[in-house]
């Protein structure tokens, strides 16, 4: 026994009682866990705003473009025609600053994804227009650029020297129907295919003032509304805007969603 020195030990040291409890390290461990944690979250958040392709609210219309959108439209199955209608006038709002700034007519109106359409809101806006008082062409790209003084097999000496002119081409001809157009409205809505997918849209973007791209929130991803701006770019339009058109509130922005809080409040006192 003498010469174990474990029992050495327990014999010439003895167990001093301790005189308060050990510290607990739980605070410890919760304070650097929870920097951790945030850390975490973001990462993940961004992970997966990477993964994500699509767009959804302003914010990844100026991420993507530098330049939030003109108007940010509801999506029509979560909102009555009061509350859409008060957007649309958002929309008309803007287009019209366009018109007195710049003295912009001619409007093209395209979807930034191949399977979306921009018929509605074009109809939508133009009957908004229309019953405050604009005097509006709404007009589909296709039909803008046929030659119908050509292709009638009608048409005047004048036309005909015109069509002979090796200088004229079948452009000079939309330009003088849009011209004449002008005359007659305050301003040209034309409805084109999505800009990606179609020739007719291209040539009417290169004829128009403004082509505003439409983008569908949750549908267009973030390459086909780059790749249709830098297509705006390359055709030397003179202006360019952006919309987002069936925003979900699932996916909006608290900016959005106090809007609409707004706006059923002001209703709720009317």
């Amino acid at each position: 026994m003498e010469k174990d020195t474990t029992g050495l030990i327990h014999i010439i040291v003895p167990a001093v009682p301790p005189v308060a409890p050990k510290t607990s390290t739980r605070r410890l461990i919760l304070g650097a866990a929870l920097p951790l944690a945030l850390i975490l979250a973001i990462a993940a958040a961004v992970l997966a705003s990477k993964i994500d392709p699509k767009i959804y609210i302003g914010k990844d219309i100026a991420n993507q473009l530098g330049f939030y959108p003109m108007a940010t439209l509801p999506d029509n199955a979560e909102v009555d025609r009061v509350a859409k209608d008060e957007f649309i006038l958002r929309l008309l709002a803007g287009i019209d600053q366009i018109h007195r700034i710049d003295g912009a007519k001619t409007f093209v109106f395209t979807a930034a994804s191949s399977d979306a359409s921009v018929t509605d809101l074009v109809s939508s806006l133009s009957r908004k227009m229309q019953r405050l008082g604009y005097r509006i062409s709404s007009i589909p790209a296709s039909e803008l650029i046929e030659n119908h003084e050509l292709s009638s097999g009608f048409f005047t000496a004048d036309q005909m020297a015109a069509a002979e002119a090796p200088e004229v081409t079948h452009e000079n001809f939309v330009v003088q129907k849009i011209e004449a157009i002008k005359k007659e409205a305050d301003f040209i809505f034309i409805d084109a295919l999505p800009l990606l997918s179609s020739s007719e849209s291209e040539f009417a973007a290169r004829l128009s003032d403004v082509v505003i791209l439409v983008a569908e929130s949750g549908e267009t991803t973030r390459s086909q509304l780059r790749s249709s701006f830098a297509l705006v770019t390359r055709l030397h339009v003179p202006g360019a805007a952006a919309v987002i058109s069936q925003l979900s509130l699932r996916h909006a922005d608290d900016e959005f969603i106090s809007a609409i809080q707004s706006l059923e409040q002001r209703r709720s006192r009317a």
